[in-house]
């Protein structure tokens, strides 16, 4: 695996991707049991919350300790859901990355391909460690609380014994990490893939500024290739428009409820630091999509720039008509989209927090 190693690595602890060396029955038996438990183990988590929420909760307190992460567990459910079914097609897109005309030619396209992919890494890196000490901090933080355990959720056992509460600590904190974990490793797929389309039309500007004025051969390879790019770029949002929909829509959610327990607060306390700490990993982690989201779109529109800062004047008829075409396509940018809903850019995020706030709004004048 050349590209987002640590990535792939975090799918296969989340029971997302069987390691491609595990090739014989028995290992594939396994590491199937393995996905089963982990699909099972988060979606009964996700379940008992929201029966907690339907059957227990009585009051506004009860509610702001179930409702955020009964919403993650079920996005985290819905990610780990899609990953199964697109597996196919993530390795396709892996495949495309490793073969050609994406593949680096020489040590220039090698070295612009391995400056994006180090920032991927890092990225991922850092995310991960964030991310699992939350959950460690939260986990722990059960302990000291009179509830004993992490999070509510309902059991079907009314008294807890020593046993039976060391048994359901164990299974809440594991549920809580593997449903991080499947957050980071979804997060981290699309973040990458949206960063290497960047790194491709980086590769593309290098190709176009080597065409020489005698070689309309390679005008007409760069022109598949500026085909090939925005032809993957549309795959990759066809498959994960939904994940990013969804992810939209529940942080908008949790960001107007917190922000309405925040304000109704009436001191400070562990509980309203988690809540702060919680919204803002929430918008991070929606900053970031449309982050990438708008880098991908303003690469692919510097595409025409490109193209006419090279040699034009000692170019032939043929590659300054291939360059134009070029340069007429790249008037329509690369844009990714939430199921054809919201755009995956700065100005959605900005109407994510807007929209937040309005809905905050609408339940400060109802209380």
């Amino acid at each position: 695996m050349q590209v987002m190693r640590w990535t792939f690595r975090l799918l296969t602890m989340c029971g997302c991707w069987r390691p491609p060396s595990w090739t014989s029955p028995i290992k594939k038996r396994l590491y199937n049991i393995y996905t089963a438990f982990v699909f099972t183990l988060i979606n009964t988590s996700m379940i008992l919350q929201i029966m907690d929420l339907v059957l227990i909760v009585e009051n506004q307190d009860e509610l702001s300790e179930n409702i955020f992460l009964m919403l993650t567990m079920l996005v985290a459910c819905h990610k780990m859901y899609s990953m199964l079914m697109s597996r196919k097609n993530i390795a396709v897109f892996n495949d495309i990355l490793e073969n050609e005309p994406f593949q680096p030619e020489n040590v220039e396209e090698i070295e612009i391909r391995g400056r994006f992919n180090r920032r991927a890494e890092i990225q991922a890196y850092i995310y991960t460690v964030v991310n699992e000490m939350a959950v460690i901090f939260h986990s722990y933080s059960g302990l000291l609380k009179s509830e004993k355990l992490p999070y509510r959720m309902w059991l079907p056992y009314k008294h807890l014994s020593l046993t039976m509460l060391i048994f359901t600590y164990i299974l809440q904190a594991l549920s809580l990490m593997i449903g991080s974990l499947v957050h980071i490793a979804c997060d981290n797929l699309i973040w990458g893939m949206l960063i290497h389309t960047c790194s491709q039309i980086e590769i593309l500007g290098y190709r176009l500024k080597a065409i020489k004025p005698s070689e309309s051969q390679s005008a007409k390879s760069s022109a598949r290739y500026h085909d090939r790019v925005y032809r993957f770029a549309k795959m990759l949002n066809k498959e994960f428009e939904w994940i990013v929909f969804v992810q939209f829509g529940v942080t908008t959610m949790i960001v107007c409820f917190n922000l309405y327990l925040l304000v109704t607060a009436k001191n400070i306390n562990a509980k309203i630091l988690i809540v702060v700490y919680y919204t803002c990993g929430m918008l991070t982690q929606i900053f970031i999509y449309c982050w990438y989201g708008n880098e991908v779109k303003s690469k692919s529109l510097e595409v025409s720039q490109m193209a006419f800062r090279t040699d034009w004047m000692f170019f032939n008829k043929d590659i300054k008509r291939i360059l134009s075409m070029i340069m007429r396509r790249s008037d329509v940018s690369i844009e990714f989209t939430s199921a054809h809903v919201v755009s995956m850019n700065l100005e959605s995020f900005v109407k994510l927090l807007k929209a937040s706030y309005s809905a905050f709004n609408v339940l400060s004048d109802r209380e």
